[in-house]
């Protein structure tokens, strides 16, 4: 069924009049910060070498002290991207090759891909159906005497029980990473979201609530662990060897993972607005959900207790045992009313031929290898009840942060949604 016959059906004008102004947190300012720095002919001051600029220039260093006493936390790392964060951050750990680490299948490639890169080895644990973060149960469940981390993202813009998580990791003696990529300035029982792991980090891809075009920022607490990031950020051992360091050190094979003046500069600026950004993401979807939240066989975004959401993506479902109509004819309808950024599902990493069919590697099976036989046929047929049957049938995402949304705006998407659910017997 098109779209096109979906809306002839349904009948009338798209609810939706006119196409919705993608969201930009760019603005004049940021053109004042990037040319002030281009004008001063210095780009990049990190040099891979011991000495004053092996942490970088001053547009560095005031980025990452602004991020970190915006988010109350000792250390700010930044970095070219969030996925070179999440490689530094696995790589901190120092995991002996075949070390299991537990993670979430409903999340960006690099959260589990960052894993294989230190020849450990992704562990998928099953989602929570509200929330969308990992299920505590299924962590715990998935927890062996191989595990040595969790990584744990914030998914769609709000906090993953990191109570529940800290307690395992106790337990257990594990390291706690979390991505919270999609969630600054989401709170979690009076804290951000991410500041009470051992790591974490964001993202400033353009599509963030704020950006710098590419770029991310690690954060911790930990003083060894931030050193550590910091090598791992500027070719590690090798670029220190001419001065006295800590045996703690020794070992490190870094990168160049640096963030230029250029960005850095913007991201301070940025920094600045990240709180009107979350407040609008915040409040158009508050009032979708007021919208939403009595049509039957459909469910709002959950809030659990204790979280605040940020909302980078709106996430619902549907509940198949109200609503006799497949999935995809619902997106066909909705789209044809005007409603913009659907997504049919997330995605289901442990399914990729990746971490499944060609364990990892066509000819070379590391790190899968080095774990005993039985273990990685077990990894190798993992299924996830939830997160297969969120992603296969019943759930639905709006990309929140990739559209501005005035009032009149969220009420023609909330129009839409319930035209479409007032005529769900012509679209089955």
């Amino acid at each position: 069924m098109t779209n096109s016959k979906v809306l002839a059906i349904l009948g009338g004008a798209p609810a939706v009049k006119t196409p919705f102004v993608k969201y930009s947190s760019l603005d004049v300012s940021d053109e004042i910060e990037v040319l002030r720095v281009m004008k001063s002919g210095n780009l990049s001051f990190f040099i891979g070498d011991s000495g004053e600029f092996f942490l970088g220039g001053p547009e560095v260093k005031n980025f990452e002290k602004c991020f970190a006493e915006l988010f109350q936390v000792n250390h700010a790392i930044s970095v070219n991207s969030w996925t070179s964060g999440l490689w530094a951050a696995i790589g901190a750990l120092s995991l002996e090759p075949g070390s299991e680490v537990i993670t979430s299948p409903w999340t960006m490639a690099a959260t589990a891909t960052t894993i294989l890169h230190w020849n450990a080895v992704p562990v998928f644990a099953d989602i929570d159906p509200r929330t969308f973060n990992l299920d505590i149960n299924s962590v715990e469940s998935n927890v062996t005497s191989r595990t040595r981390a969790i990584v744990s993202p914030d998914i769609f813009g709000q906090s993953a029980d990191i109570e529940s998580l800290q307690r395992i990791c106790k337990k257990h003696g594990l390291y706690l990473i979390s991505d919270t990529a999609q969630s600054p300035l989401a709170m979690r029982n009076g804290y951000f979201a991410g500041t009470s792991s051992d790591i974490s980090g964001f993202s400033f891809n353009y599509h963030k609530h704020i950006q710098t075009g590419e770029g991310g920022m690690l954060i911790s607490n930990n003083p060894e662990l931030a050193d550590r990031l910091q090598l791992l950020r500027n070719h590690g051992e090798v670029a220190i060897a001419k001065r006295k360091t800590n045996s703690r050190m020794y070992g490190i094979l870094g990168m160049n993972l640096r963030l230029g003046e250029i960005e850095s500069a913007l991201g301070a600026n940025q920094l600045k607005k990240l709180n009107c950004a979350v407040e609008s993401r915040r409040t158009s979807a508050e009032r979708l959900t007021t919208g939403l939240r009595n049509l039957p066989g459909l469910s709002v975004p959950y809030l659990e207790k204790g979280n605040s959401h940020v909302y980078y993506i709106y996430g619902i479902t549907i509940d198949s045992k109200v609503i006799d109509v497949p999935r995809e004819n619902i997106i066909r309808a909705l789209i044809a009313e005007g409603v913009p950024g659907l997504l049919a599902g997330y995605t289901n990493l442990h399914k990729l031929p990746l971490f499944g069919e060609q364990l990892t590697y066509k000819n070379n099976p590391l790190p899968y290898s080095l774990v005993p036989k039985k273990r990685a046929k077990e990894l190798r047929g993992q299924k996830l009840v939830v997160a297969e049957e969120l992603h296969n049938s019943s759930f639905i995402g709006i990309k929140w942060c990739e559209f501005e949304y005035s009032n009149s705006e969220v009420d023609e998407l909330i129009e839409a949604f319930c035209k479409v659910w007032a005529n769900l017997n012509l679209i089955r």
